[in-house]
């Protein structure tokens, strides 16, 4: 389990963006195989007593759970539903959801009590295929029913046994009674007597018959699943590695940003120009990225882009907001005295970012006679500041790309491979 562990912890840090679709449903069934591993190994295995009418299953049960918990009677039906002792495994609890549950019965099993066997035979197939041990409890009148016989047929040799209870004599009939039980299931029944007080010796009884928990097949078989997929997972990571290479050079190539706002349409609101701006990174951003893909010719770059999502453009309005108050509060700085006046701040308000951004844009001649000599000089100034600006965003998200890129080329499947050789290497000794 020390070893599950260690493989459990060394899966959870593969980085999944490195691994194809196919590896990816590998990868989520192998943590599917480690579960069940994990679950089965803990849970205790599953004791069901079956047998006819009348023939002492609930005094047996109350024997070897050491208390009166079901109902006993004498050649009778006295239990109509499952009466589970322990804490039964998820699967037990879906079969039987109806199940009277009770407190943890003092031995090494969950200890379950069927019913009469009746018509429904495939149902009671079905529950019996939870048990790791069903004890068949038979009586000198009531061995030989059909439902019994049909149903010993349908169970493993290896995890059935009979118990003949309420034997009451000794001797030639006694011994009579033991062979033709004998004849009828094939082995020889463990023998109470009419008098008996089983108490522990029946749990005992049923200890030393136990077989290998049907866990130890289920693991063998998650661990074979976990071992095969793991190692495809490693393969996976490390076809991968080249492709890391291919991807950080496309985003290399990717042109020093020059953003051109002449190519901007200029409208009459701030909030229409920011967002015309906003709109446009965007499309460089997503051509970029477009580019990365196409010259990467790699699988592992879309992945990439699925797991950095899309562009937040939130941040970019943010900054072009700050930008357009510094504009204004630059030009106005640079303004000259004599209009500092409501109507020139108006205009500066106006005019300032817009000509800032576009130099193509023809002002009032008002305000470029308040803007004086300082005009051209303050619009290539805050167009310089404003490109800037918007550079930094571009080139933050390849930054992002090669963050990515970092990571992932970080990450060594060394680690990986030695976990899984180490549990198959203890596992094939524990063979």
């Amino acid at each position: 389990m020390e070893q599950i562990q260690t493989l459990r912890s060394a899966l959870e840090s593969v980085p999944t963006t490195l691994l194809t679709a196919d590896a990816i449903r590998i990868y989520n069934g192998v943590f599917s195989s480690l579960e069940i591993i994990e679950r089965t190994e803990t849970e205790d295995p599953v004791v069901v007593l079956v047998g006819p009418t009348g023939v002492g299953k609930s005094y047996l049960f109350n024997a070897i759970i050491g208390a009166d918990a079901s109902p006993e009677g004498v050649l009778r039906p006295t239990t109509s539903t499952v009466v589970i002792a322990g804490d039964p495994r998820p699967s037990l609890r879906r079969r039987v959801p109806n199940a009277v549950i009770l407190p943890r019965a003092d031995v090494d099993f969950t200890l379950v009590e069927m019913p009469e066997l009746g018509g429904e035979l495939p149902d009671t197939i079905g529950l019996l295929a939870e048990a790791d041990l069903v004890v068949t409890v038979v009586s000198p009148i009531r061995y030989a029913d059909a439902t019994v016989a049909a149903m010993w047929q349908s169970l493993d040799p290896a995890r059935a046994t009979v118990v003949l209870n309420r034997v009451a004599t000794q001797g030639a009939e006694t011994r009579d009674l033991l062979r033709s039980v004998t004849d009828v299931f094939g082995t020889e029944p463990y023998v109470i007597s009419e008098d008996a007080d089983v108490g522990a010796s029946i749990a005992d009884h049923i200890l030393g018959l136990m077989p290998a928990k049907r866990s130890a097949a289920v693991t063998s078989i998650m661990l074979r699943a976990s071992e095969a997929g793991t190692r495809y997972i490693v393969r996976d990571v490390t076809n991968s590695a080249p492709d890391i290479g291919r991807i950080g050079g496309a985003v290399d190539d990717i042109p020093d940003c020059v953003f051109d706002t002449t190519r901007l349409d200029v409208q009459v609101s701030w909030e229409g120009t920011r967002d015309e701006i906003t709109r446009r990174v965007a499309i460089d951003i997503r051509d970029g990225e477009d580019d990365v893909v196409r010259i990467s010719r790699t699988d592992l770059a879309e992945r990439i882009l699925d797991s950095i999502g899309p562009w937040d453009e939130e941040n970019l309005a943010e900054a072009l907001d700050s930008w357009r108050d510094r504009c204004i509060s630059t030009f106005s700085g640079a303004a000259s005295v004599r209009w500092r006046r409501a109507s020139a701040k108006q205009l500066i308000e106006r005019f300032s970012w817009s000509t800032a951004i576009n130099p193509g844009i023809v002002p009032p001649k008002r305000f470029t006679r308040i803007m004086g000599a300082s005009l051209v000089e303050t619009k290539a100034q805050m167009r310089s500041d404003l490109e800037g600006l918007v550079c930094e965003y571009l080139s933050a998200r390849l930054d992002v790309w090669r963050a990515a890129l970092d990571g992932l080329g970080d990450y060594q499947p060394g680690a990986l491979a030695s976990a899984v050789d180490a549990l198959a290497s203890s596992w094939h000794a524990h063979d």
